[in-house]
């Protein structure tokens, strides 16, 4: 069995040495609404059957707004770095920074992993 996780997955996994027809049942691949069918289809190409199953999907947390509320207001130390690790989390968050007027400008940097 093979587990590949992580960036350069569908080179990774285009490159495996598994022969094809190998696997006598597919290979379950759980995944996400946003899922591309690049490892998929690279999988399928050197015969093996990929059973693709969504298990969840990709929405903006209930209390999102709340949330960066209570970030942006701490009296303390207000936030140096907004760090996202996915596109959804930017396209979600963004304009809620944008409605609570959040000076995007003084942030030290954004990164995105």
């Amino acid at each position: 069995m093979v587990y590949i996780v992580g960036q350069g997955i569908s080179a990774q996994a285009r490159d495996c040495a598994c022969p094809s027809g190998s696997y006598a049942r597919p290979l379950l691949f759980p995944c996400g609404s946003l899922k591309r069918d690049t490892l998929p289809r690279q999988l399928t190409e050197k015969g093996i059957a990929v059973h693709m199953v969504t298990v969840y999907k990709t929405l903006p947390h209930p209390q999102l707004e709340s949330n960066l509320r209570c970030i942006i207001n701490f009296e303390e130390a207000f936030p140096e770095y907004i760090v996202y690790f996915s596109p959804s989390g930017l396209k979600f968050s963004l304009p809620t920074l944008e409605k609570l007027e959040v000076p995007l400008h003084q942030f030290e940097g954004m990164c995105f992993s």
